[in-house]
Order: C-alpha cells, then sequence, then structure tokens
C-alpha cells in the first residue's frame, strides 16, 4: 500500500479497504521466501503474514474514523520443543544504512544460533517497506517545489496525523503485538542502530512478559542532558571522531605504520584532501580522476566535490570489519598515484559509488519525518556550521552537511539558519509541513520494568553509533538491571562484527547465553570477550582480490577491467553490501571470478589430499592399536597362568604341611616295655633299647613303621593298621584328645 505523494495517488491506497476496526488483526501466516541466504548454510523456511493496527494507536494522534494501516511481518517459527517459549523481535537499522537482504541474513545467524529453539521476528516499521508506506516522488532531483508537492498530499491524506508514524508510534504496534498474542511467553526485542530508537520508546510501556531490551549500536540517549544528546545534526563530526581514532591505531600498527615512515596516516590524508580540492592541479597528479562517476551511474552530474567523496567511501570502508584495513591501502596509493595506482583505484571508487547510490535508494520518508521532528537540533546549527563538521573530518559518512535544506522545508523553520539559505521555503506552514510535534517520551529517562533487563552492546570503532552515545544511555537509564558491552575494534553492528578466531560471533554467543538465562546478567556469559582479537592491517591475497581486484593491495596491478554494465554494477553492489555475511569474508567482484576459481580449485585440491593423508593416519593408528592390545592381552595371560601354577604349588605344600602337623601333633605311642613315649613325626628314635625293640624304624622318619612284638603286620602311621586281625591291643597309644585304643 504505497501512497507516492508528489505524483497521482488514490488517497485510500494508505489504508486497508477503509477499515475501522479498532482491534489488532493478524492474518494467516504463509510461507515466504528469504531476500538471502549466508553462504554454505542450507536455506530456512520462513513464514509472513499481515497485521492490521489503528494508524492513531496509544492516543498518539486523534483519528474520528479510526482508519487503519497494515504492517508487514516476517517470522523463523521455532522447530524444537522446549519447555520455555521464547520469541525473539528485530528491529533492524534504516533501510539505507542496512539492505532488507542483510536484515534477514541476521535473522538467519540469529535463529541458527539459537538451535531452532527461539522463534525470530522481525516487521517493516510502518510508513516503509512492504508495510503501508508513504513515499515521495524521487524520480527528479529535490527541490522545495517537490516537498512542498508531497506535504500538501500528506496533508489532504493525514490531516494532523504525521504523529501516526513516529517513532513512539512504530512502539506502539510493538506494544498491540506482543501483549495481545505473545502475552504467554517470554520476548526479548533486540534493535540495531535506528532499531534502538524503537526499543527504548518501548521501555516506557514496561509490557510485562518482555525480559530482555537488547540495544546494538544506540542511537539514542534519551534522558540525557541536551548537550549530549544523540542529534543526527551532529553525526558528521561524530563519525569524524571515530575515523580519526581508527587513523590512529593504523599509526600504532607495524604493518600499516611501515607504509608511511615519513609522515603519518593522517597527515598524508590530509595532504590528499587538500590536494584534491586543488583547482590549479591539471595534470591529474592528485588522482581526482579516480572519482569521476562511471558511465552508467545515474551520479554521472553531480558536482561533490572529490575531496568529499572519498571522506564518504573511506566511512563505507570503515563500517565494514574485512574492508577497514584497505583504508590506508587507498591513502596509499592516492599519494602514490602512478597509472598502476589510478586503474585500481578507479575500479574501487566506481564500487563504492555504487554502492552509496545503492542505499540512498532505499532512503526511507518516514526516517527523514522522525529524524527532522525529532533527531536534529532545535534551532538548527548555520549551514556553514554544518559543512564544518564534515569537511574538517578526515573520514566522516557525510550524510548530514547537505540537508539543511531539506530539514527547513520538511519542518518549515523560519529561524535563522533556514532564512539564509538561498533556496526559498516560500509555500512551507505550519499546516503543511513534514513534520510532528515531539511528544512526552523525547528525552525522557526509561525506567527498566521489574522483571527486565537492558543489555546495552556497541563497538568502539563505531563511527555510525559512537559509543559516547550507548554510555550516556546506560547513565541516564532508570534501574539496576543495566549492562553496557563494549567491542573495542568492533565497528557498527556488533552481532556481525565481533568473530573470533574460530570465525564465530562473540556477539551472537553472548546474545544466545543472555536469552538462554531469562535476561539475567548474573548469569549470562561473557568469557568470549577476552578471546576477541584487536584492530589489525593484514591483508590476505583473497581479501586483496575482493575488494581491490589485484593479487597485491599496495603494489599489485588490476587483475581485470572491471565491467560498467548494470547487471555489473548491480551484482557488486550487492556482494559488496553482503560482505559482513557469518563468514566474515569480503565481497567479490564479477571480473576477479577468473582468479578466485583458481583460488577455490586449489583450496579443493588441498582439501582432497588432506582427506586422504587423514584417513591413512587413522587407519595406521587403528592396526597399531589392534596390534598393541592383541600383544598386551597375551602377556596377561601368560601372567594368569604363572600365577595360577604358583597358586596351585602352594597349596600342595599348605596341604602336606597341614597333614604333617595334624598327625605330628596329635598322636603319641607308648611303649610296651617301658614308660617311655614317643610322638608321630618325630625325626629322634627313642631313647631306650626296650623301646626300639617295640618299634621297628625305617630310615625316612616319614615312612616310620611300627612292629609290633605279637604281630606280622606293620603300620604306617598314616594310614589304618593291616592284618588278619586288629592289633590294637598290641599297641597302646595316645592321642591329644586322650582316646586310647
Amino acid at each position: 500500500m504505497w501512497l507516492h505523494a508528489a505524483i497521482y495517488c488514490s488517497l485510500s491506497s494508505l489504508f486497508l479497504f477503509g477499515h475501522t476496526s479498532t482491534a489488532l488483526q493478524i492474518r494467516t501466516w504463509s510461507s515466504c521466501t528469504l531476500d538471502a541466504v549466508p553462504d554454505g548454510f542450507p536455506s530456512l523456511s520462513a513464514e509472513c503474514t499481515t497485521a492490521v493496527v489503528s494508524l492513531c494507536g496509544g492516543n498518539l494522534c486523534v483519528d474520528p474514523d479510526n482508519q487503519t494501516i497494515s504492517l508487514y511481518l516476517k517470522r523463523i517459527a521455532a522447530t524444537n520443543s522446549v519447555q520455555t517459549i521464547r520469541h525473539l523481535w528485530v528491529i533492524p537499522d534504516r533501510s539505507d544504512y542496512v539492505l532488507p537482504s542483510q536484515v534477514d541474513t541476521q535473522l538467519q545467524m540469529m535463529y541458527r544460533q539459537f538451535g531452532g529453539e527461539v522463534s525470530v521476528y522481525t516487521m517493516d516499521q510502518r510508513g516503509t517497506g512492504r508495510s503501508s508506506q508513504i513515499t515521495c516522488d524521487t524520480s527528479s532531483a529535490l527541490d522545495a517545489n517537490a516537498i512542498v508537492r508531497c506535504s500538501q498530499a500528506l496533508n489532504v491524506l493525514l490531516g494532523d496525523n504525521l504523529a501516526a508514524f513516529s517513532i513512539t508510534s512504530a512502539a506502539y504496534d510493538l506494544v498491540t503485538i506482543i501483549s495481545q498474542t505473545q502475552a504467554t511467553a517470554q520476548v526479548y526485542v533486540y534493535g540495531l542502530g535506528y532499531g534502538t530508537l524503537v526499543v527504548e520508546r518501548l521501555l516506557h510501556y514496561g509490557i510485562a512478559n518482555i525480559r530482555g531490551y537488547i540495544l546494538d549500536g544506540s542511537a539514542t540517549t534519551s534522558g540525557a542532558r541536551r548537550s549530549a544528546f544523540a542529534y543526527i545534526s551532529e553525526a558528521d563530526e561524530a563519525f569524524g571522531t571515530v575515523g580519526d581514532a581508527f587513523l590512529t591505531l593504523c599509526e600504532r600498527d607495524s604493518i600499516c605504520a611501515a607504509r608511511f615512515q615519513d609522515d603519518s596516516v593522517s597527515k598524508v590524508l590530509s595532504r590528499i584532501l587538500s590536494r584534491l580540492d586543488d583547482t590549479s592541479v591539471t595534470d591529474d597528479s592528485n588522482c581526482a580522476s579516480v572519482f569521476q562517476a562511471s558511465a552508467t551511474s545515474v551520479a554521472t552530474t553531480t558536482t561533490d566535490p572529490a575531496s568529499y567523496r572519498l571522506r564518504r567511501y573511506l566511512a563505507m570502508y570503515m563500517q565494514n570489519a574485512t574492508e577497514r584495513a584497505f583504508i590506508p591501502v587507498l591513502i596509499y596509493r592516492l599519494n602514490r598515484c602512478n597509472e598502476t595506482d589510478k586503474a585500481v583505484l578507479t575500479a574501487a571508487m566506481n564500487k563504492l559509488q555504487r554502492r552509496e547510490e545503492n542505499l540512498r535508494a532505499n532512503r526511507e520518508v518516514v526516517h527523514d519525518l522522525n529524524a527532522f521532528s525529532e533527531l536534529w537540533e532545535s534551532p538548527s546549527a548555520m549551514e556553514k556550521r554544518l559543512s564544518a563538521r564534515f569537511t574538517e573530518s578526515l573520514i566522516s559518512s557525510g550524510r548530514i552537511y547537505d540537508q539543511l535544506l531539506r530539514y527547513c522545508l520538511y519542518t518549515g523553520d523560519s529561524s535563522t539558519s533556514c532564512t539564509e539559505l538561498n533556496t526559498s521555503t516560500a509555500g512551507i506552514t505550519n499546516t503543511t509541513r513534514l513534520a510532528y510535534t515531539r511528544d512526552e517520551y523525547w528525552n525522557v529517562a526509561a525506567t527498566i520494568p521489574s522483571a527486565a533487563s537492558v543489555l546495552l552492546l556497541n563497538g568502539g570503532l563505531d563511527g555510525q553509533t559512537p559509543i559516547k552515545y550507548a554510555q550516556e544511555l546506560l547513565n541516564a537509564l532508570n534501574g539496576k538491571a543495566k549492562e553496557l558491552l563494549t567491542f573495542d575494534a568492533a565497528p557498527h553492528n556488533v552481532l556481525l562484527n565481533s568473530n573470533l578466531d574460530d570465525d564465530t560471533s562473540c556477539g551472537l554467543a553472548i546474545l544466545e547465553s543472555y536469552i538462554t538465562n531469562s535476561g539475567s546478567l548474573d548469569a549470562y556469559d561473557t568469557s568470549c570477550m577476552d578471546k576477541l582479537p584487536s584492530a589489525n592491517f593484514a591483508l590476505t591475497r583473497r581479501a586483496s582480490i575482493a575488494v581491490l581486484n589485484t593479487t597485491d593491495a599496495y603494489d599489485g596491478p588490476l587483475l581485470l577491467p572491471s565491467s560498467n554494465s548494470s547487471n555489473s554494477s548491480s551484482s557488486s553492489s550487492s556482494s559488496i553490501d553482503s560482505a559482513n555475511s557469518s563468514t566474515g569474508s569480503p565481497p567479490t567482484d564479477s571480473s576477479s571470478q577468473t582468479e578466485i576459481s583458481s583460488l577455490r580449485a586449489s583450496l579443493s585440491h588441498y582439501r582432497t589430499a588432506f582427506i586422504v593423508v587423514s584417513c591413512m593416519l587413522v587407519a595406521t593408528f587403528l592396526i597399531l592399536a589392534v596390534i598393541l592390545y592383541r600383544l598386551w592381552r597375551e602377556k596377561q595371560y601368560r601372567d594368569e597362568q604363572a600365577e595360577l601354577q604358583q597358586l596351585r604349588e602352594d597349596d600342595v605344600d599348605l596341604i602336606e604341611r597341614m597333614q604333617k602337623q595334624q598327625l605330628g601333633a596329635t598322636i603319641n605311642f607308648k611303649s610296651l616295655s617301658s614308660d617311655e613315649s614317643w610322638q608321630g613325626g618325630a625325626t629322634d628314635p627313642p631313647m631306650s633299647i626296650e623301646s626300639a625293640i617295640d618299634w621297628a624304624f625305617q630310615p625316612d622318619p616319614n615312612e616310620f613303621r611300627l612292629l609290633p612284638p605279637q604281630s606280622d603286620s606293620d603300620w604306617n602311621f598314616r594310614s589304618n593298621p593291616r592284618g588278619d586281625r586288629a592289633p590294637y591291643d598290641e599297641w597302646n597309644y595316645s592321642s591329644s584328645n586322650h582316646l586310647r585304643l
């Protein structure tokens, strides 16, 4: 449902068939496609639907007709059953900062991090994308008359209800959906950059089942002192401060500093910017020609100075953890500026220009409406001051220095800053302006709900949302359940730019721990931050090919001429803007596919060889293990047999000793001819002759035999007497139990 305000449009196109119900309606979820799938991952199943909500919800504006608008929702639903149902809402950055394809990539990364146990949701903010959208015609150059036509059309359509598209209205949509459809689940809301404005505003409503608010790159300081407020009108200067810090890191790095031995990289860049602005240079010794627009670019007529473009292009590199290492490369080549450098630099600048145009094409009227109504300093800084904030920076995004005219036309501001502009603002009045009045939540400190916590994530090298804003917000929030984690080397978007050496995301791991521990700041795990690598300027051959289309970033020639066709332009921009993928790999340009294919083929061969060698080593280890095991078992068997034999011999000896002891200790023989007695088993013969006559001794004491005088039978004391008659009357012996026979 789009409203094209600067061209002919249907006044009902913003609304759903004149619907007047105030109740939330969510249509059936149906299968839909994701805009992008991260390399190396299978595609996931997404679902989409449309929610119908009131135009003026939460009493933020007055609409007697109770008109409604539609919201586009997308989710990747949890597939694994868990005891606690959890939902994660992702509120993305502005569409001219982060493309929709990058949003879908981040959704999938989050979903996979949770192993399919958490449902991940997102929506297009009201007035943007596939929700009920309002747009102005951007087919012609922006001028006062175009904005007048746009504002007049919206005034007819909305009257005084432009606040229906405020930041608070976007937050109230979340209030409505979460409270009415997800009240029994644990809900967490993640905002990135511009999305943090919505998340912070959501805090004021204190929804009971929202357990955690995660702000990645805070764009708000709500509740802080006015001098520290995150005005978007100061963004160029704020980015420049972070850019200076990055260049300082380069000067301290051995790899980077080695290329700038005579002067620091900051001084060299400053000199380059001055030379680019020097109109007296006519021989292109300053390499100004590399900034000329490509033949197919819609911006061929632009009059931006080359130094302005260089600042902006370096800022784009700074927002990518891979590409930022090439900032000193561009500076080095621009300073040297030989013919080889010009070829490499021209190709690089053309790609950056296409990327910039691709992002600008996604600019939304609603984002400008919010920025000019709530985020611009009032009264505005003068045009010269806004320009100086940009030109006094060596590296800066340059999004603001030329926006004063648009601010004045949107807001109808009649202050000196606007009246001194050369372009007239005639026709813009309070009744037709494209702005709304700041509401009760503007710059008011939110109170953290008792059952919730706030987790702030921010990169130390984030020029888009500098760390100082997160620090101010942390101090302003009312409550103790809050924490700020600073990733020193990370640029904007911590979740995608906090990779460890094993290529896993520390930011995602922390988010997972935070949510699985129900938002407890005492229980979640942040240990991976100790393993984060520092910012470095080492360049790989693969990255050099992908970013600059050369095998040697500092000195190599351009591998192949870059194509300027529209298809190449589109694919190049798309691939570069997808550089912050889960793999952290830099983008590839179509002109370097041959070299990339060769590298991939080599990698494939190495991988195959590695697998074969690994299998052989594993097989060898298994065979050796079997042999050693058999030898060990044989030795164990021999030892057991020897031990058993020893036990048997010991048993025999024991039995014999016991028999000897029993026989020798219990039987006593008494002589019939004398009073002498003799103990069986004794080695000494009887002392008297009479006793010796009574007993016939054999030489072996163990075989002593008794020969009674009245019988031919003898008796070995180990056995019973033998003979026809028992010679018991002839033998008189006693035992230890005093038995006598």
